[in-house]
């Protein structure tokens, strides 16, 4: 029977909630090695002691995009898994849980649990299992241990975390009216100039290197990079022409250029055809110049100051898909 091992973050949002029902889950499934961490920093020992347990055949992270970045740079950077990295799952247990629905599933990260244990003792294991490829991310050159993450955002996307956390969460919405809510409030900033300085809309002068894809210099609303299928509000990257590890987007800092870039996306086209003001490339290495904070996975950075960030997406990593 296979070993399964469960890293579980008691801090994520759902499991805030529902932690003595995912420790009664673990107890009653035969073969699963649980750990909890107390803290981000003690993912690194948590992956050593499951090695030691046995290395295993499946890792559930269970928690959110944040937790799944953290155990992802560790497994890179510091190779806790000496016979090779085991597949990778997620259990939709934070905020956004953007990683977990791209590999399918569903909200109930309890249920997406016993599905995952089935399938994984299952004749269609191997058939479940897909590559995607991670965004190494540095923010020094001579830097050796990078970040490595799925989904990345300057601009408006950094201004609408913030204003996120400021603003929506106080309110007692449901997750999905929340993200609704500062749609419609940044749709409302862009029309007004971008101008407001706690609002979700930010224009932000920066220049974009993209290897084999171009350079880019001047003021955008909204930069997205991500080595997911589908992003903000179920936004589809599997963008046509040239096959590579990551999807970029830039939406230059015009009102019509975002409004058009947001029809692209309900229509479909971008990304399948040209729309003005929007920039879409598939590239394996970039860097980027900017003095705004840049976000992975939801997790918020500040680049050195003179310093380009630098992503590489050459790096594949096996998950589980539902």
């Amino acid at each position: 029977m296979s070993v399964i091992a469960i890293l579980t973050n008691p801090t994520s949002t759902s499991n805030k909630r529902n932690l003595e029902r995912i420790r009664a889950f673990t107890k009653k499934v035969d073969r699963i090695v649980h750990v909890e961490i107390g803290d981000i920093s003690e993912v690194e020992q948590a992956l050593e002691l499951i090695e030691r347990a046995g290395p295993p055949d499946a890792l559930l992270i269970n928690g959110g995009d944040g937790t799944v970045q953290a155990v992802l740079s560790v497994i890179f950077n510091r190779h806790p898994f000496p016979k090779g990295v085991p597949p990778l799952a997620v259990l939709p247990a934070g905020k956004t849980n953007m990683i977990a629905a791209d590999l399918g599933a569903p909200k109930n990260h309890l249920k997406v649990a016993q599905k995952l244990v089935d399938l994984i003792r299952s004749d269609a294991f191997s058939e479940s299992l897909v590559q995607r490829n991670l965004l190494a991310v540095r923010f020094r050159e001579e830097q050796k241990e990078a970040i490595y993450a799925m989904f990345a955002g300057a601009a408006s996307i950094v201004s609408a975390i913030h204003y996120t956390r400021r603003t929506v969460y106080a309110l007692p919405l449901p997750k999905g009216i929340s993200h609704i809510f500062v749609f419609v409030r940044l749709c409302i900033d862009v029309l007004m100039g971008a101008r407001s300085e706690t609002g979700p809309a930010r224009v932000e002068e920066m220049k974009i290197n993209l290897r084999g894809g171009g350079v880019f210099k001047g003021r955008f609303l909204l930069i997205l990079i991500t080595t997911l299928d589908q992003a903000l509000l179920r936004f589809k990257t599997n963008f046509s022409g040239r096959k590579a590890g990551l999807r970029f987007l830039a939406v230059e800092g015009r009102a019509g250029a975002f409004f058009r870039a947001v029809f692209g996306i309900i229509s479909g086209r971008l990304g399948k055809a040209f729309v003005p003001g929007s920039h879409i490339r598939q590239v394996d290495k970039m860097r980027i110049s900017l003095e705004g904070e840049i976000t992975l996975d939801g997790e918020l950075y500040t680049p050195v100051a003179g310093q380009d960030v630098l992503i590489d997406a050459t790096q594949t990593c096996t998950f589980i898909s539902l």
